[in-house]
């Protein structure tokens, strides 16, 4: 029979408060929320080839003045922000049909349910766009000194076009190593090359944008 206790200790473990799944490696802190997750006791005490280069980024007049950057947000995000802009477009028409019905008093009976359907309709899309921007959102935005270690990319097709999502393996501060997902920007959009050194802006695992600073 197997070991219940090797068993448990092959399962990924979660960050308590984000529930991300943590890297194998040992971390005292989340990578993804900076939370604590444990002593890390069992992080290995070996200082990172990768470590003066991390703290010259931290120095730098880049990263003095990242904070007042504001990074593009994900697709998800985006795509919330192009339903409310949607649903104002609909909610606004309806409303003006409704008061058009008003003031010329239309006895059409399918004009007014028409026009209550379109503000309906626009209040649905409206809901739907803010809390698919909540969600993306709703953990904090995080801006660290950074180099990437490596990158792998996953390709989704739809129909005739097609979607590309990259996965980098950043190295940030203290010797914590967490993979990313960072969304595909097209065909003319320059992709992070690996050693590559900067300041990293996550939410989460999902890297939003990465400031190279050379070191």
């Amino acid at each position: 029979m197997p070991d219940p206790s090797k068993a448990e200790s092959t399962e990924p473990k979660r960050c308590s408060n984000c529930q991300a799944q943590l890297p194998d490696t040992p971390v005292s802190i989340c990578p993804y929320c900076v939370m604590p997750v444990g002593d890390g006791s069992g992080a290995e005490e070996k200082e990172s080839k990768n470590t003066p280069r991390l703290a010259k980024v931290r120095d730098s007049e880049a990263f003095a003045e990242a904070g007042e950057i504001v990074p593009p947000e994900s697709p998800s995000f985006q795509h919330g922000a192009r339903l409310a802009g949607v649903a104002w477009t609909l909610i606004i028409y309806g409303s003006m049909w409704l008061a058009m019905d008003g003031l010329i008093k239309s006895v059409d009976l399918w004009s007014i349910p028409m026009g209550g359907f379109v503000v309906l309709l626009g209040i649905i899309q409206y809901v739907r766009g803010m809390r698919l921007r909540s969600q993306a959102t709703s953990q904090e935005l995080l801006c660290r000194p950074a180099v990437v270690l490596s990158r792998r990319s996953e390709v989704e097709l739809s129909g005739f076009s097609g979607s590309t999502t990259y996965f980098f393996e950043l190295e940030l501060e203290d010797g914590v190593i967490a993979e990313f997902s960072y969304a595909g920007r097209g065909p003319n959009a320059d992709v992070y090359t690996n050693n590559l050194s900067g300041i990293a802006y996550t939410r989460g695992s999902t890297l939003l944008d990465f400031k190279q600073v050379r070191t």
